[in-house]
């Protein structure tokens, strides 16, 4: 009689058997138990290092602060000047007072170049490690960080733009957060809030792992399909979100210069704001007619005349016509923001391709097909996650520090407040 033809592969028995196996798994674990072991000690050695690291530090602390404690009245008196937080100043009037030392005190200028210590709410504050890698704001400038945050949320989300993979930051962020150490849980917070954009925008332009949702075979969606955007409404909407930026930071601008120098200095970010939306409404917009043209005029004039208010009648003209060349410099900001819908498609046709190649495969082998085609989805979807990551975070960064810092009038330059303190880790003080 004829033997049937199988489709599937014949396995190769294990080389080793039973026995041979158990004895091997023993002694990797005695091998494991080993290393856990040396790994114990090297983290106690780790400890000691780091307590002599913190002990040389205050040693070097305190000698640059003998170091910039001058001599008066003859070397008969030491004069050392300091700033500390309004919050801790009565703190430290009790100590100078209880150990009898005469001290002066007044509030800092710009000019004493005092340094700075950021204050931002729970939200905000999970933003501070990416305002830190440009620069601090300068003593009385506004801090930018609460202000770019809600941005560089949706920026992100926009770019990644799937609604499976912030599913995945989302839950993967939580799950870490939990087992993370102090120092680490902030920064799965912000990833959290990352994920939530992400999914946010993932709705919005229907992709889900790749697959588009806007295909008529997902209509049992329903409702939620109406809210969806197509590649040209996407487009618009990054557009619309660098218009909106450029104007929030102009205002910003104004704001922070009308704090620093007074109002004839906010004039020029204003007439900037009104320009820009004049001619927003006589290009696309058409709504106020021969207000429009009048209002550009205004907005011209406010420019030219307030771009340089310390300067003569004649130096604020040429000063003003200049930075109204800058115009175009807008134009090109706003253009940058086409990168939002760009990653964001680049992402979604990525997933696409995966899932159409992840289809072939699992038609090409009976048996092993479905279990190839699993592996290819998730080693797949798992790459374009870590490169679009990637893009999603440096492409939103770039447009902050960039674009938003820059129609901001940020600054910078200021020096991280750092008190003289122990440093060690089983001291509490601060």
């Amino acid at each position: 009689q004829e033997q049937p033809a199988l489709q599937a592969s014949e396995l190769p028995w294990p080389a080793l058997d039973p026995g041979q196996l158990r004895a091997a798994i023993s002694t990797l674990q005695a091998e494991l138990k080993t290393l856990e072991e040396r790994l114990n000690s090297y983290a106690a050695i780790v400890n000691v290092l780091e307590d002599q690291q913190a002990g040389l530090q205050e040693q070097t602390d305190e000698a640059e602060v003998k170091r910039q404690t001058r001599a008066v009245a003859d070397d008969q008196v030491m004069l050392l000047e300091g700033f500390i937080p309004q919050e801790r100043e009565q703190e430290l009037v009790s100590f100078l007072e209880r150990w009898s030392v005469v001290y002066l005190a007044a509030r800092p200028k710009p000019e004493d170049a005092p340094p700075v210590q950021l204050r931002n709410s729970r939200f905000a504050s999970l933003f501070e490690p990416i305002s830190k890698m440009y620069a601090l704001p300068a003593y009385g400038e506004l801090d930018l960080t609460p202000f770019f945050a809600p941005f560089f949320m949706l920026f992100f989300g926009f770019c990644l733009g799937d609604a499976g993979y912030g599913l995945v930051v989302l839950l993967g962020s939580m799950w870490y957060q939990r087992r993370a150490d102090a120092a680490w849980k902030p920064l799965f917070g912000l990833a959290q809030l990352l994920g939530l954009a992400t999914i946010l925008f993932g709705i919005l332009t229907g992709t889900f792992f790749g697959v588009n949702l806007l295909q008529e075979q997902y209509a049992w969606l329903g409702q939620l399909r109406l809210i969806m955007l197509d590649s040209n409404q996407a487009f618009n909407l990054a557009l619309i979100l660098g218009f909106i930026q450029t104007i929030y930071g102009l205002v910003l601008q104004a704001v922070n210069k009308y704090r620093q120098f007074g109002w004839p200095y906010a004039v020029s970010p204003i007439g900037w704001i009104i320009l820009l939306i004049s001619l927003l409404d006589m290009g696309i917009v058409a709504w106020g007619g021969i207000l429009t043209k009048v209002m550009i005029g205004v907005g011209i004039a406010m420019i030219i005349i307030f771009s340089s208010p310390e300067s003569g009648l004649l130096g604020r003209l040429g000063k003003g016509l200049w930075d109204l060349y800058g115009i175009t410099g807008f134009f090109g900001d706003l253009l940058s923001y086409i990168r939002l819908f760009a990653l964001g498609i680049s992402s979604a046709v990525l997933g696409f391709v995966i899932n159409d190649i992840a289809l072939q495969i699992k038609d090409s082998m009976p048996v092993l097909g479905p279990i190839m085609f699993v592996a290819f989805l998730v080693v797949g979807h798992g790459a374009n996650l870590l490169i679009s990551s990637l893009g999603s975070f440096v492409h939103p960064m770039r447009l902050t520090f960039v674009e938003f810092y820059k129609n901001a009038g940020f600054s910078g330059g200021g020096v991280a407040y750092s008190p003289f303190a122990s440093r060690k880790k089983n001291n509490n003080k601060t």
